[in-house]
């Protein structure tokens, strides 16, 4: 719709200021509540000193008024402000519209519409400047078509406004930058995560690379509810500010928000209740030999959380719901999976697994083939967890997903790769200002986990722990550090002093370093230690179109960057728009295990793997981050086109290359794929992907093959909820 003006007047009868309103969301909430979003743009500046103090007091987003319907038919509100309706000349003077109230200034604003008599509707803000010349802003609830909607604004709705004179030369801001202030009514409230899945994350994402969510921590994911809501009031806010964007990038930001609004608002009364958050069914094929095994050859399907891979059809019909109390929180997402099974692995090939996962040391076992397996089905939950919210942090336990750094293609310590882990987790859900008298330069989030990986056989009941700090400094650069470790299992103590020993030591005990003499299954080793770094920067001048990031990760290296030959790095960079097709977004990342010790290449036997758990980095056969392999080399671009934030089609091509120090003659897989979700009404979405596959692996094949496959899902999105009597 077209963009309705507003013209402010002054005594004089001069303009002081246009605003362009872009739309008007009213929606109905628990017991009457009324919400306005309005998202205005300041055309001209005001006239003169006094009018920019006083206007700087204006609430322009995120205000909540207590209505009483008087009319119910139709019982709820348009969803946009009509534009055939006339809003522009608002003639009256300051002084016809103010009166003191309660030692406060209130505007009283009247509305004519046609032959209605029009309406009254009240704003309070606290009477900083008594010669202002505009102490308050009309509400425009009552601009509706006459008989559609009436509804009058209770006096006990007023809100009082803290001073904000001082910012001078801008229009006030409606949320503080500071996330204590945005969150402080969300510390008290519970909230369930937002799978890693879900399209609010690249929504998110694309808002943050146009400058409109400073304070986004993206290291540490998956995010809550509320944090996705805070961050939507951040973006909302910003770009209504003027210069924040040109035309175009304003209305990509507009759809974004737009629907993440829609999603997310109802969270804010979602405290005594539950959601019934989804229900969908994927069917899916793969024409071809499929590769099932990103820990030796590759992998067909990348970041699917673990689901069965294999040669045919495969079908999923799952669930998602979420419940919150208070600060307690409950969610669960359940699926039903059929899968088409897998071959038996060859001699050879298990031959070559044995040689590629020990090296002869003393007490290594051997490793068994996988047999055969017909199709079968099974369920299973892909997150089960509850939890308690606290001073902006969560303690929660159960099966729950943990997605460690900047990059689509997958962090290189956690992805959403494998299937989740059961874990205790404590973290901060939103990010804190430093302490003390760093609180001007930035803000912090951590991330600190303990758990235990499934599937492993060498040893078998491995534990894990780790840790992961985010910190932010203004709104260009975002670095953050991991550390985390393999302990126990099999074979090894589990104690108060293996645990010390695994936290305070840094060095390998086996083979490959540290003296040690046990071999496999050494009761002396205290683990397997990994450590990461991993940034997120805006150059100056591009900060609202390109970022650059990128990911690391090192076993047995207190720092990545202290040791690179001997560390994984995984750069990205991303353009929000690109130039004259700002619906088009462009993302190039690269990945690299490819290592070195010296003028000797390591192959498989540093990243991703230990002499003491030769499962390592694996949760039910799938690598726990980024599926390039142990000793690997991958690029991949994507290419996408936004239609909203529900709708978007993309394209991408990937090659990941091995190196011939792992598997003999090395090898090659080339993908390519297309991937579309669309949203089908509101409640509906979607998703289809197709992708050809080409690889060349020498050990396990002897020429080149390739495959065809692809998936179909929709996903009914009802927000069915239950509420607690009060």
């Amino acid at each position: 719709m077209e963009p309705t003006e507003l013209v402010f007047h002054g005594a004089s009868r001069s303009p002081l200021v246009t605003l362009r309103v872009h739309s008007l969301k009213a929606g109905f909430g628990a017991e009457g509540l009324e919400r306005w979003l309005f998202r205005m743009r300041v055309q001209k500046r005001l006239s003169s000193l006094g009018a920019l103090l006083a206007f700087s007091s204006v609430v322009f987003a995120g205000q909540v008024f207590r209505g009483q319907t008087l009319d119910e038919d139709p019982s709820r509100p348009p969803s946009a402000l009509d534009p055939s309706i006339g809003l522009s000349g608002l003639e009256h003077s300051p002084t016809d519209v103010t009166k003191e109230t309660g030692g406060a200034r209130t505007a009283v604003i009247t509305l004519g519409l046609g032959a209605d008599p029009g309406y009254e509707f009240f704003h309070r803000v606290e009477a900083h400047n008594q010669s202002s010349v505009f102490a308050g802003t009309p509400w425009l609830a009552s601009a509706y078509p006459s008989g559609a909607w009436k509804g009058a604004v209770q006096p006990e709705a007023f809100v009082s406004v803290p001073d904000r004179s001082a910012t001078a030369g801008s229009v006030m801001e409606p949320y503080n930058d500071s996330p204590q202030a945005l969150q402080a009514e969300f510390d008290r409230a519970g909230s369930t995560n937002v799978p890693m899945d879900s399209w609010i994350y690249p929504a998110l994402d694309r808002l943050a690379a146009l400058g409109l969510i400073p304070t986004q921590s993206i290291s540490i994911r998956p995010w809550t509810r509320r944090e996705c809501l805070r961050q939507v009031r951040e973006a909302s806010d910003h770009a209504t500010r003027e210069g924040a964007l040109n035309a175009s990038g304003g209305a990509e930001a507009d759809r974004l928000i737009d629907d993440l609004d829609r999603e997310l608002s109802s969270e804010e009364s979602a405290s005594g209740t539950a959601t019934l958050e989804s229900a969908y069914v994927r069917f899916g094929t793969i024409a071809g030999p499929a590769l099932a095994d990103s820990y030796h050859f590759g992998q067909t399907w990348w970041n699917d959380f673990g689901r069965p891979l294999g040669r045919g059809s495969s079908f999923i019909v799952g669930f998602s719901a979420r419940a919150n109390s208070g600060r307690f929180f409950l969610y669960a997402r359940e699926e039903a999976q059929h899968s088409p099974g897998n071959p038996v692995q060859s001699p050879a090939v298990v031959q070559l697994i044995n040689s590629i996962d020990t090296q002869g040391v003393p007490n290594e076992p051997v490793i068994a083939g996988i047999p055969a397996r017909s199709a079968y089905q099974r369920y299973r939950p892909i997150e089960l967890y509850a939890g308690a919210t606290f001073w902006g942090n969560a303690f929660s336990f159960g099966k729950q997903e943990l997605y460690w750094g900047p990059t689509v293609s997958g962090p290189l310590s956690f992805s959403s790769n494998a299937e989740p882990t059961w874990n205790l987790r404590f973290v901060s859900t939103r990010p804190h200002s430093f302490p003390g008298f760093l609180e001007p330069f930035g803000t912090f989030r951590f991330d600190v986990v303990a758990g235990k990986l499934s599937g492993h056989h060498y040893p078998a009941r491995p534990l894990f722990n780790g840790g992961k700090l985010s910190l932010n400094f203004g709104e260009n650069v975002e670095i953050s550090i991991t550390r985390w470790s393999l302990l126990c299992g099999v074979g090894h103590p589990c104690n108060l002093h293996a645990f010390i020993e695994n936290l305070r030591s840094s060095q390998s005990t086996g083979l490959n370093g540290g003296g040690g003499s046990g071999g496999y299954g050494d009761p002396t080793d205290p683990g397997d230690r990994k450590s990461g770094f991993d940034f997120r920067f805006k150059p100056p001048g591009l900060r609202k179109i390109v970022t650059l990031y990128s990911d690391s990760y090192a076993d047995d290296e207190v720092m990545p960057l202290e040791t690179p030959n001997r560390s994984a790095f995984s750069p990205g960079i991303y353009f929000a728009r690109l130039p004259f097709l700002p619906q088009v977004d462009l993302r190039v990342e690269s990945n690299s295990t490819n290592r070195y010790s010296g003028d000797k290449f390591l192959g498989g036997y540093l990243l991703f793997w230990n002499n003491q758990y030769l499962d390592a980095n694996t949760n039910k056969g799938f690598l726990l981050g980024n599926a390039v392999g142990r000793d690997g080399r991958a690029v991949e671009g994507h290419l996408g086109y936004w239609t909203s934030a529900r709708s978007r089609a993309e394209i991408m091509y990937r090659q990941n290359k091995g190196g011939p120090h792992f598997l003999p003659g090395g090898s090659t897989i080339t993908d390519v794929s297309y991937k579309e979700s669309f949203a089908l009404g509101k409640d509906w979405t979607a998703e289809v992907f197709a992708q050809y596959e080409r690889f060349f692996i020498p050990p396990i094949s002897p020429g080149p093959q390739h495959n065809s496959s692809g998936w179909f899902q929709i996903m009914w999105n009802p927000q069915l909820r239950v509420s607690r009597k009060k």
